[in-house]
C-alpha cells in the first residue's frame, strides 16, 4: 500500500508554496485524469526539493499526466521559480509499448 505524502496547510512553507503553484498553473492546465493530479504532482516537487536541496539545482518541473489518453496532449513543463510555463502543452508517448484496447492484435 502507497502512502498518502504528508498533509501540509497553506501556512507551512510547503503548503503555502503548493498552493501558489496550482493558483498560478491550475488554469493553464485544462484537462486531468483526476482533480488533484496537478496539486500531488507539486506537493511531490515541494518535498523532494524540501529533502534535497543540492539536487534540485535548476526549478524546471517535467510533469506528464499518465492518466490521459496516449494521444492527449498530456506534457508540461514548469518553471516552478517564475510559476510560468515553459513549454507545453505537448504530446507525451506511452511509457510502453502498450497497444490501444480497441486496437486489433496481429
Amino acid at each position: 500500500m502507497r502512502k498518502r505524502p504528508q498533509e501540509t496547510s497553506a501556512t507551512e512553507p510547503m503548503g503555502a508554496s503548493v498552493k501558489a503553484a496550482l493558483a498560478a498553473f491550475s488554469g493553464l492546465v485544462p484537462k486531468l485524469s483526476h482533480p488533484r493530479a496537478l496539486e500531488e504532482a507539486f506537493r511531490s516537487y515541494f518535498a523532494y526539493k524540501a529533502a534535497h536541496p543540492d539536487e534540485v539545482r535548476k526549478p524546471f518541473f517535467y510533469f506528464v499526466d499518465y492518466g490521459l489518453p496516449s494521444n492527449a496532449k498530456r506534457g508540461y513543463v514548469f518553471d516552478m521559480s517564475s510559476l510560468k510555463v515553459v513549454d507545453g502543452p505537448f504530446a507525451v508517448a506511452s511509457p510502453c509499448n502498450c497497444r490501444i484496447a480497441s486496437e486489433p492484435i496481429t
